[in-house]
């Protein structure tokens, strides 16, 4: 899921790369963005509970095209007992961005739980310093790219909890 502003995909690096991406790509807006990923996480837990029951192929079929249209899936895993559905959530141009405002916001509660429900947050952002501590105390890599100052990198290296970050 790619997370932006106004829902469009406009972002050069992104567009540079959206067609090596063999995993749909769903481009939401900050303003729906909650709405959607409760809905996909309730879509997948149920999803789950039916794999764990081998329930899910005793569906009719409409209602399995249902899911997977819910999950944006073209087809269900070949190895479907044996899958996990996983799901990235990219924030473009995370940095100061509502919806990380405040540690009781549901995104910032997310990022603790992530894990659980088989997610993977990425925060593209041109300022460290404009995530939330919620996001920065979870980071586990953290790539930076040419244009930051060697303040800025400094700021990174000591707001980060990754374990053997080195500043050079």
């Amino acid at each position: 899921m790619y997370v932006t502003s106004d829902g469009e995909t406009s972002d050069e690096t992104f567009l540079a790369v959206r067609n090596h991406l063999t995993i749909p790509v769903l481009t939401v807006s900050n303003i729906d963005v909650e709405e959607v990923v409760e809905g996909l996480l309730h879509t997948k837990d149920l999803y789950n509970d039916l794999v764990s029951k081998r329930k899910l192929e005793k569906l009719v079929p409409s209602h399995k095209e249902q899911i997977k249209q819910l999950l944006h899936l073209n087809k269900f895993p070949k190895d479907l007992y044996n899958t996990r559905l996983h799901t990235i959530l990219l924030f473009d141009d995370a940095a100061f961005s509502s919806l990380f405002k405040k540690d009781d916001i549901y995104f910032n509660k997310l990022v603790h739980k992530c894990r659980h429900a088989n997610c993977i947050f990425m925060f593209a952002t041109k300022k460290f310093k404009g995530l939330s501590m919620p996001v920065k105390s979870q980071a586990t890599t953290v790539m930076i790219y040419p244009g930051f100052t060697p303040q800025e990198v400094s700021y990174i290296n000591h707001n980060a909890t990754i374990k053997g970050f080195d500043f050079q």
